[in-house]
């Protein structure tokens, strides 16, 4: 396939979608146009449809991170501006709110593998307020709990490292 527009700007898994979702849109118009007027248009890329087909596959399924479709859900051309806005007083990098967008982390954990230095750049109070604006603003399966708010059955804990 070749790049008609290199862009500036990464993608989230929404907009990625969305583009794909509206070249396949776009060239069905231009089909059934040149077929209404009994003309030809040039072909259309092989490899469009079964791109759009793994896209939509990977990012639409209920278990992705970041589903696009039920309950879980979130309007990205909502989304991503407010929850930049709602971030923007931690200073994060783009790479990383691309990854927040993408992961929807709801865990200490998941932040601390997609944003350098977690642990050392923010306070606990800030980490635990950055998990909430995402849950907030992007939505999740469950209410985000923290480490230590966790339960840890008795049959899990062995003194003797087995």
């Amino acid at each position: 396939m070749r790049i008609l527009d290199v862009g500036t700007k990464q993608l989230t898994n929404a907009e990625l979608l969305d583009h794909f979702q509206h070249q396949r849109a776009q060239w069905s118009t231009i089909q059934s146009e040149a077929e209404a007027r009994n003309g030809t248009i040039r072909s259309r890329p092989k490899n469009l449809d079964a791109i759009t087909n793994s896209v939509k596959s990977r990012l639409l399924r209920p278990e992705a991170p970041t589903p696009h479709v039920g309950e879980a859900a979130y309007d990205a051309t909502v989304a991503i501006p407010l929850l930049c806005k709602r971030l923007k007083p931690y200073r994060l990098t783009k790479p990383e709110l691309l990854q927040i967008f993408n992961l929807r982390p709801w865990m200490l954990m998941q932040m601390a593998s997609i944003i350098e230095d977690f642990e050392t750049r923010f306070s606990e109070k800030q980490q635990r307020e950055m998990v909430l604006i995402i849950y907030e603003v992007l939505g999740g399966e469950s209410y985000p709990v923290f480490e230590e708010e966790a339960e840890v059955p008795d049959s899990d804990i062995h003194m003797d490292g087995t």
